[in-house]
Parts: C-alpha cells; structure tokens; sequence
C-alpha cells in the first residue's frame, strides 16, 4: 500500500482499537525495515551489498562517481514508483 492506502488503512486499526493500531505500526515497521534492506540503489541494502563485493574482492569495485550515479538512479526509480503507487491508489481510493 501506499500513502492513501496506509491512511485508510490506519484509520481501520484506529476504529478498532489501540492495539490494533500498534500491531499495525509494528508491522509497518518490519516491513519498511526488511525492504530498506533489499539489495537496490539508494537503499541501505544496496550500500551493503556493495560494500561486501568490496571486502571479497580486497578494492573498490567502482569509481566514486559511479557508485554515486547508481544511488542516484535508485533514488530516482524509487521517487516514480512512488508516485506511480500514489497515483494508482487516488485512482482506486479517492475517484471511486
């Protein structure tokens, strides 16, 4: 889900009760964890994976400029993807 979907989503745990509403957030939490740590540009996962091609191969395995490039793209497919999930839930949620 996203931004909208979340929202609604949070408004349901919040009429059902407080405890739901913090089985949510929990859940949240370990999903947005688990995700941070996926191998991908800009995403904490993909700085380490990179980091461990470093250490079994004993040097850099690309120049600054590129390994900035890469996290730059990631962060870019990141932002359209977002955008294309929140536009996607407007549609469904808000147009319906």
């Amino acid at each position: 889900a996203g931004p909208i979907g979340i929202y609604n989503l949070t408004g349901q745990a919040l009429k059902l009760g407080f405890v739901y509403l913090l089985q949510l957030v929990a859940v949240f939490s370990l999903n947005l964890g688990l995700i941070n740590l996926l191998p991908f540009p800009a995403l904490d996962g993909g700085r380490a994976f990179l980091i461990l091609i470093e250490g079994v191969s004993r040097r850099r395995p690309l120049r600054m400029e590129v390994e900035n490039y890469l996290h730059t793209l990631g962060f870019v497919l990141l932002i359209v993807l977002m955008l294309a999930v929140t536009y996607r839930e407007f549609v469904r949620f808000v147009l319906k």
